[in-house]
This record gives C-alpha cells, structure tokens and sequence, in this order.
C-alpha cells in the first residue's frame, strides 16, 4: 500500500471478538526502561507502529541490542548509555520527550530531530524543568530540534507541574533516575501513570497518589514484560459498535488502567452498554476484556475531571457524541490542538462534513447529535492517524459510509487497523 491511500469505509455492525494493537506509551517505556536495566528482558506484544520504530531505533543508538522485528523481543540493555549521536524521532512525541529526560541525567551529547509535524510540537515544557535542574538543553524557538550538551551533574528534581503531563512527568522522571537523584513532582492530576507503573514493576523505590510522585535513587532489575492492548486504539471499534445497531464487540486483554479509562467512564455517562470481563493484572498494569453493545445514546457535558484519561480519544467521543441525543459539550481540551493535527479543528470539520453541527471553542467543541448523517461523507484526516480511525467509527452507523483521503496514517499508532476493521464487519 502507498503511504497515502485514500480509502472507503463503509456501514454496517461490528461483531465478534478482537485483540487491537499493542499499547503505544507501555510499548516506549518498556524499551526505555528496559536499556536502563543493565540486563536482558523479553517484551512480548509489542506495538510495531511508526511510532515505535523510532524508539526501538533510538535506544539502539544508546547501546541496547534488540533481538526480534515482530511483537516479540529480546532486549539486552547496555552496560552504560552511549553518547546516540543525532536521534530521529520521527513523528514520536514520546519518544524525544522522555529520551530529553534520560540523556539529560546521563549528561550525553545528543541532537534529537523529528517530521514537519512533530517540528511543530512544543518542547520547552519538558526543556524548562530539566534545564532547572541543571541540565545542558536548548531548543529551536521552543520545538525540534533539541540539542543536549554534557554538564556538571543534574540536581535532584523538584518540580511542580504547570499543566499535567505524563510526558513531562516521565522525562522527569527518568532524568532524575539515570543521574541517581531523587524526583519530587507536584501537581499533576492523575495523567498517565505508566511509568510510574513500570518504574514500580522493574524495582524502584517510588510512590504516587496520582498528585504527587516521590522517586528515590533505585536501580531497575530486569523483568519480562507483556504490553497489553492499547484503550485508544480500542476506542473507535468500541465506539463503532455502541452507534451501530446490531453490533457486539468483545475486545481483549485490554489496559484499563484508570488513567486511561476515561472514555469508557464517559461513554457510560452517556446510556452505552459496556460490560468489563476477566480483570487482572500483568506486568503491573490493570487488564481485561471490554464488551460493547449498540446503544442509545444520550449527550453529556464532559467531566473536565476525565480529560486527562482520555485525551487521545475524544475524537472517538465526538463521533458518540453525533449519534447521541441531546448536544455534548467538551472543554479543556486545547491541548488536541497541537496534536499530529489540530485535532478539534480536524474533528470538527470530519462531524461537519457529516452533517453534524458543532460550535467551535478554543478549548473544545459543542457537537449536536443528529438522527440522520448525510449519504456523501468525505473526511480529510491531515495526516492524524486518530481522524483516519475515528473515520471509519462514524462510518459504521452511517447510510453510506466515509470516504477518507489517507486511511494509511492510522498505522502510525495501529499498524493492522484496516484488517481488525474489516474482521468485524465480515
């Protein structure tokens, strides 16, 4: 397939069961993580998205050696961090942010580059922080390319969050831990906590309440890692099936973690039939089966509380929130604008195109369910690996599907997204 591929996704119910794609943010950190075990580790499932091929090249340029292309790996980590040289990010967020923090506390020469996309994202509200606790970092007017120098030795990290952020909390973090320095954070408001997770499950000392973390100077032992399913990437088979009448989708070994549940806790808000199975824990993170059931739907204001846990799926809300009765109201959301696009103007203009009125705000959206979307539906996704997935859940209860420009940037995050798709609507 060429990397643009216009595609047709079409109506109908979605049914029967369904593994979705590896985590993406477990996936970085296992890696991460794992080259600062000073051992070997095996992480099975995996996510093999564009995404994580600049992770897994990255910390290879640092020393660790990878064995396995495909979801299953052995990794063996370095004795020590190589200096990388330049680092490709590609369009990986995660992945120059938390690399920022650990070669920050190694004190490693290194320039970390990206796509036009990722070149546009801000990079300060990581480069700040690090830098005040000694760190040698500079940034272009803000974004990529960073560039890091050797210094004199980082400062234990205290530091208190202006905005939550898993990604400033995780570079922070690891930062603190390749220099031996303890890390007290405050102010978060229960962001992501894989790594805090995963810091816990491989042996360092560190506690949070999902307000405050406390790291102390540990060392991480090796333990073998299993990812599980990735809720954003869930999101839209789960969404696709609440709209769709006849539809029943049973999603496995899935990460509930409850920084990433939001979705779900909204979609119950809003009457969806969601059932949770066989829940357990592995590799220290929450995991079940997820069953979704065609729904009427009624609108909700979204708890600002949520936000946070859910932030890459409010395009996969917006999409519930058409078929629902009533107007749901979304707020506190500006950070979607600096997304791989401007996800609300991109989501907005998808609905639109549907058919859907919306109100546009600077921090979210107002989105009017209808009973009836339009026949034409065309959606240009600008390169957002969420709008081509979201496409394909408005699709399903649609009267004649979506037309997409590039459905292939939904590899990005979910490599095998059109063959799951298609699976479920044999």
């Amino acid at each position: 397939m060429s990397s643009v591929s216009a595609t047709l996704f079409r109506p109908g119910p979605l049914r029967g069961t369904l593994r979705v794609a590896p985590d993406k943010s477990i996936s970085h950190r296992a890696l991460l993580l794992g080259s600062l075990t000073r051992g070997t580790l095996t992480v099975t499932n995996l996510n093999e998205g564009a995404d994580l091929q600049a992770t897994r090249q990255a910390v290879r340029q640092l020393g660790a050696r990878i064995e396995g292309d495909g979801t299953n790996v052995v990794l063996h980590a370095p004795e020590e961090l190589l200096a990388p040289g330049t680092i490709d990010c590609l369009n990986s967020g995660t992945t120059m942010r938390l690399l920022m923090g650990m070669l920050s506390g190694a004190s490693l020469a290194a320039r970390l580059v990206g796509d036009a996309s990722l070149s546009r994202r801000p990079m300060e509200r990581v480069a700040r922080p690090l830098r005040e606790a000694g760190a040698a970092i500079s940034t272009t007017d803000g974004h990529a390319p960073v560039d890091l120098a050797p210094h004199r030795g980082l400062r234990a990290v205290v530091h208190h969050l202006a905005v939550p952020s898993a990604q400033v909390k995780s570079a922070l973090l690891l930062a603190a831990l390749v220099a031996g320095q303890p890390a007290r954070i405050t102010g978060d408001e229960r962001s992501r906590d894989h790594t805090e997770r995963m810091l816990r499950y491989l042996g360092a000392e560190i506690s949070w309440n999902g307000e405050r973390i406390e790291l102390e100077p540990s060392w991480l032992h090796p333990r073998d890692v299993e990812v599980p399913g990735d809720p954003s990437a869930a999101a839209f088979a789960v969404v696709g099936a609440l709209v769709t009448p006849g539809s029943e989708v049973r999603i496995e070994r899935l990460c509930l973690n409850p920084t990433r549940d939001g979705l779900f806790r909204a979609l119950r808000a809003m009457g969806a039939n969601l059932e949770i199975l066989d829940a357990r824990e592995v590799a220290g993170e929450p995991v079940g089966d997820v069953v979704a059931r065609s729904s009427a739907l009624r609108a909700i204001d979204l708890d600002p509380a949520l936000l946070p846990t859910m932030i890459d799926e409010v395009p996969a809300l917006a999409v519930a929130a058409a078929y629902a009765r009533g107007t749901t109201r979304i707020r506190n959301a500006a950070e979607l604008r600096v997304k791989e696009s401007d996800r609300l103007e991109t989501v907005a203009a998808m609905l639109e195109a549907a058919g859907v009125s919306v109100r546009r705000l600077s921090d979210g959206l107002d989105v009017v369910g209808t009973e009836q979307l339009v026949p034409r539906i065309d959606v240009v996704t600008h390169g957002d690996h969420r709008i081509a997935m979201a496409a394909a859940a408005l699709a399903a209860g649609s009267p004649a599907g979506v037309h997409v420009d590039d459905a292939a940037c939904a590899r990005v995050s979910y490599p095998r997204f059109h063959e799951a798709w298609e699976s479920l609507q044999r």
